[in-house]
């Protein structure tokens, strides 16, 4: 029931008079004042004086009253008071992350640009993009990380069932028999601390499920790269890269070791090949090796923009080329922004190609 906001009109019941009959008779009017007692008017007040006894009572109990208010007043000053607090001086309540899983960072929703109307036609248009929270791995998935994963599982990965793998010489791509996982970028004994590399989408599909995780959409990738809203070029910033605050990309190294010309002139991040996880600066986000050092593995199939999660990009089911972010160890500025991708056959595998994991925040 609602209530009204307005008083209601109080009126006498409909034929009823001021006027009333009067136990006397039907219309008897009331008795006049008699000559002795001027009549009163409705108005007119009389005023009888109480009897001197009475008066003085009344005179003990009102200044009973006032001392009883002159004491109370007097104790309540004397009496500390608890202090208010100063309305000014109160500060927002920082929000915290969630507390991230091993290994894993909190990647705050938000919304970013994506991709690039200067990079090439797969990166057009420029759209925007809403991202749910989710977590993403500090680090790209090392040696001993999936070391683990191959001895506790017993998995087999594509290159050792295809008994070789793709190694770029610096003017060719050439498969070597015996090369997997186990091996770096040369076919050499691959060290604990750097990324895994030889795998392909379906391996690193293998690896995220039994680590109750799974790999990134491209979306989450570029948003995460870029540091979110921020909408970074490159994971570092804008600008050209400098020392460790830059990434292993392609550089004076790439040009003595392969003679590449397409690489970041004056630059030298110290590394020819992969670098260790977490070796330059991360990003705002603290997530490292966004930019260079292997390319990454996303979940989504490699489809023309706009990005819509729910337009089947998502679907794990299917034989169709995958999502590359990231650039590598041999790419040019050119291709290692955040905004840059590739496909590759989720069957793939190579020298250049490794992947994180993706979480989602509840």
């Amino acid at each position: 029931m609602r209530a009204s906001n307005q008083l209601e009109a109080r009126t006498a019941p409909h034929g009823s008079k001021k006027f009333q009959p009067s136990a006397l008779g039907h219309g008897v009017k009331p008795p006049a004042a008699s000559p002795a007692e001027p009549a009163r008017s409705e108005t007119s007040v009389q005023i009888n004086k109480p009897p001197r006894s009475q008066r003085n009572k009344i005179f003990l109990a009102a200044l009973g009253l006032a001392a009883t208010f002159i004491i109370g007043r007097l104790l309540w000053q004397t009496i500390p008071q608890a202090a208010y607090p100063d309305p000014s001086k109160f500060e927002p309540v920082e929000q915290k992350s969630p507390e991230a899983p091993e290994g894993m960072v909190f990647i705050p929703a938000g919304s970013f640009m994506m991709g690039s109307e200067d990079g090439d036609s797969g990166e057009k248009p420029v759209h925007e993009v809403y991202i749910d929270a989710f977590y993403l791995d500090q680090h790209e998935v090392t040696v001993a990380k999936f070391r683990e994963f191959v001895n506790i599982a017993g998995y087999k990965t594509e290159a050792e069932k295809d008994e070789g793998s793709l190694i770029y010489t610096g003017s060719s791509w050439e498969m070597k028999a015996g090369i997997n996982w186990r091996h770096d970028a040369k076919g050499q004994p691959a060290k604990d601390d750097h990324p895994v590399i030889h795998v392909s989408w379906n391996d690193a599909t293998a690896y995220a499920r039994w680590a109750k995780r799974r790999l990134p959409t491209e979306a989450e990738w570029e948003y995460a790269a870029r540091s979110g809203s921020k909408g970074y070029k490159y994971a570092w910033g804008n600008s050209s890269p400098v020392g460790r605050n830059g990434g292993n990309i392609g550089d004076e190294n790439a040009k003595r070791v392969f003679g590449s010309s397409e690489i970041w002139e004056g630059f030298d991040d110290g590394f020819a090949y992969t670098a260790p996880v977490g070796s330059f600066a991360p990003n705002e986000f603290k997530l490292y090796d966004m930019t260079g050092n292997v390319w990454e593995w996303c979940s989504s199939l490699y489809k023309p923009y706009p990005y819509k999660s729910d337009d089947g990009r998502e679907n794990l089911n299917t034989l169709e080329w995958r999502v590359l972010r990231g650039g590598s160890w041999y790419f040019d500025p050119r291709n290692v922004r955040c905004a840059s991708r590739i496909g590759g056959k989720p069957t793939n595998h190579d020298n250049q190609v490794g992947f994180r994991c993706a979480q989602d925040a509840r």
